[in-house]
């Protein structure tokens, strides 16, 4: 015979020790019940854990799907942005180009007609160069070194009706531009806010020779409206470009008129846009412009560089298509590290504007979408663990309800089966001390009623040969 495996007594407990019936019904209904909670206590808890896990793992691919969605339109959307903004910002030089052409037309055509029309207009006066005059907008006469000023006196004095002119269009064009005027003869009017520049360390103007300006000459070569290639400036030695337009006298060439500013004086326009790196080429790839405080292009200098010998083949080909005027936005890689380039052509001129973003800013956004969809995933899950405590403490907190409920349920039927029993028991006690006339009132509609009935029988049967 093996030896008993009921380890932990359950048997024993169950089985073998004794209980009244009121007892055995009470622990039975309490075993019913606490089992059905159970049952219907564990099958929630697995359904919710398992919900739990399902809702972290399917915030993970959500992340993971929605950074990819999220990839694509953030692409998408910084494409167009920055296309849009090289759009509009080619626009806006090409307007401020406009501006220029359209002053200086318009100061060609003055000087042109005060000297078609001289006795009209008599002598003004011009001076030269004084340094209480820096920082004011004023007109200025200068001469080359081979010419004497008492020759030309009345021609300068005639052209000086000009110079108020010249003024009002230095201010409107704003700091840094300079309009000017170049005579054949030798003589240079200038309306600026650098008088200070314009004269030597000991106070005197300095001799200027506009016939040997390249703006000069290539107006006058043209004999047309031209805009001038990058030029350093005379006296600080900044990049300059601008607009020049010979003038005439008779139909005759006299000299040329020109308006300038610094290459530093071009800027962004106010856009929604985080890029901090554009530049500006002419149409043989030579760098006009360039903002760079992301240092992309750190090894580049304005007016020395031309984008064609770059190295990178992506940028090369896109230089190339702004050279062709194309427009649109191309995927480059500059110094190992991946950009895209949006450009441009620039009306009026043979330019192009290109805008530069960091591939790295979309990567750092889609990153924080999922980062965002995780976190809600995250916020999910927690709130689920809050329920599913809440949920635990409700269910303790039925279930000993439940044992208070159905211990007195299990006392209520315990009793109803054992009180018709005790009654039977009584009887038998009284009628066995003699008393055949017991008889047993049990309406129980059960077994134990009908054993009642059967106990009244048997003791008139009993008594039946004590009549006789």
């Amino acid at each position: 015979m093996g030896k008993s495996t009921d380890r932990w007594g359950i048997k024993k407990f169950f089985f073998k020790k004794r209980y009244s019936i009121r007892k055995q019904v009470q622990l039975l209904i309490f075993i019913c019940s606490l089992v059905s909670f159970l049952t219907v206590g564990i099958i929630a808890l697995v359904g919710m854990f398992t919900a739990r896990q399902n809702s972290i793992e399917d915030g993970q691919q959500m992340g993971k799907r929605a950074s990819e969605i999220a990839a694509g339109k953030l692409e998408d959307s910084e494409k167009r942005r920055i296309s849009l903004f090289a759009e509009e910002k080619a626009k806006s030089i090409g307007l401020q180009l406009g501006y220029t052409e359209a002053h200086v037309r318009l100061l060609s055509s003055w000087v042109s007609y005060i000297l078609d029309h001289s006795n009209d207009y008599s002598q003004q006066i011009i001076s030269f160069p004084r340094a209480e005059n820096a920082g004011i907008v004023t007109a200025q006469l200068e001469l080359a070194s081979d010419v004497n000023y008492d020759e030309l006196k009345n021609d300068i004095g005639l052209v000086a009706n000009a110079a108020a002119l010249m003024v009002i269009i230095s201010n409107a064009a704003g700091p840094g531009a300079v309009v000017a005027l170049g005579d054949e003869a030798g003589f240079y009017f200038s309306a600026d806010s650098e008088s200070d520049r314009h004269l030597t360390a000991e106070g005197e103007p300095i001799s200027f020779d506009a016939r040997t300006r390249p703006w000069y000459k290539l107006a006058k070569a043209k004999n047309d409206f031209v805009y001038t290639d990058l030029y350093n400036d005379m006296y600080s030695g900044e990049m300059r470009l601008g607009g020049a337009m010979p003038y005439y006298q008779n139909n005759e060439f006299r000299g040329v008129v020109d308006i300038s500013f610094y290459v530093s004086d071009i800027d962004a326009a106010e856009m929604d846009i985080e890029t901090d790196t554009y530049f500006v080429i002419d149409n043989k790839g030579n760098l006009i412009f360039l903002k760079d405080n992301e240092s992309v292009f750190s090894e580049i200098t304005v007016g020395q560089a031309n984008m064609l010998e770059e190295e990178d083949v992506e940028l090369k080909e896109a230089i190339k298509a702004m050279i062709n005027k194309e427009e649109g936005i191309r995927a480059v890689s500059v110094g190992g590290k991946d950009y895209f380039i949006a450009f441009s052509p620039i009306p009026k001129v043979d330019w192009s504007f290109a805008a530069v973003l960091d591939v790295e800013d979309i990567i750092a956004t889609r990153e924080a979408a999922r980062q965002e969809v995780l976190t809600i995933a995250e916020d999910n899950v927690l709130d689920m663990d809050k329920f599913i405590t809440r949920l635990i403490i409700v269910m303790i907190v039925v279930i000993i309800i439940s044992i208070c409920v159905f211990r007195k349920i299990g006392n209520n039927i315990g009793g109803r089966f054992v009180e018709p029993i005790l009654e039977l028991s009584d009887g038998v006690r009284e009628i066995a001390s003699g008393n055949l006339d017991k008889k047993l009132d049990i309406t129980t509609g059960d077994e134990i009623e009908h054993l009642s009935i059967c106990f009244n029988a048997m003791t008139d049967e009993l008594k039946e040969p004590n009549l006789m």
